[in-house]
């Protein structure tokens, strides 16, 4: 029997596809031991994040040019380096210092509301590539798409919406977000269906093909 599933429509349009979804970010190794040359991989991971949004940036244009361009320099920040190495001066790993200390930034963004909440996903994204630099793993992204397909998320950073193979993007659905954010800005830029805050979508197996309605706020 079909399900409805209802959320936010932020770009219009009508995309039936089975679901993909986007990976969860590499967690840091448990108990990972501190290293005696954590500051220098810490900085080493946020310059590669740097430089990676940066030329993801010239790739893009318009508003996904402007935020990749903006996100990359908060990566660039000192205050994400100085937070971590706070981190690191209690004797946690580079992973888990990057990680505990990006929560803590997110966090305060998250409760400046909602119009601040775009922030706290960047700032989320930044740690997410930083702790896979750091491990030597691949940076967190949509998975190649063979075929279209309707996109899940708990949300999107604008690197991952900026790098998915578009042709083969027919819809989004993200469990946050929000009107304003990103995922909706860039969807409607690019004219892709998205629905977001469709928490419920979290239940859907990867595979499932689902209708999404961007304009309406309904996935079936």
């Amino acid at each position: 029997m079909a399900r409805t599933i209802r959320g936010i429509g932020v770009s219009g349009g009508f995309a039936v596809a089975p679901v993909v979804r986007v990976a969860a970010p590499v967690p840091p190794p448990d108990n990972e031991p501190a290293a005696p040359d954590a500051e220098a991989q810490v900085q080493a991971a946020f310059d590669a994040v740097a430089s990676e949004l940066q030329a993801l940036a010239q790739q893009a244009d318009g508003y996904a040019r402007d935020v990749l361009s903006a996100t990359a320099l908060m990566a660039g920040d000192p205050a994400l380096l100085t937070a971590t190495e706070d981190e690191l001066a209690k004797g946690k790993g580079p992973a888990t210092a990057i990680n505990d200390a990006i929560a803590a930034i997110a966090g305060l963004f998250e409760g400046m509301g909602e119009y601040y909440a775009d922030r706290a996903t960047d700032i989320r994204g930044i740690g997410a590539r930083a702790v896979a630099a750091v491990l030597g793993r691949p940076a967190p992204g949509v998975p190649v798409l063979t075929r279209p397909s309707v996109v899940v998320a708990r949300d999107l950073t604008p690197a991952e919406t900026v790098g998915m193979d578009l042709l083969n993007v027919a819809g989004i659905v993200t469990m946050a977000g929000g009107r304003t954010g990103h995922t909706a800005i860039l969807a409607a830029q690019y004219g892709i269906p998205a629905v977001v805050q469709a928490g419920e979508i979290a239940e859907v197996r990867t595979g499932t093909v689902v209708a999404v309605d961007g304009t309406r706020g309904e996935i079936t």
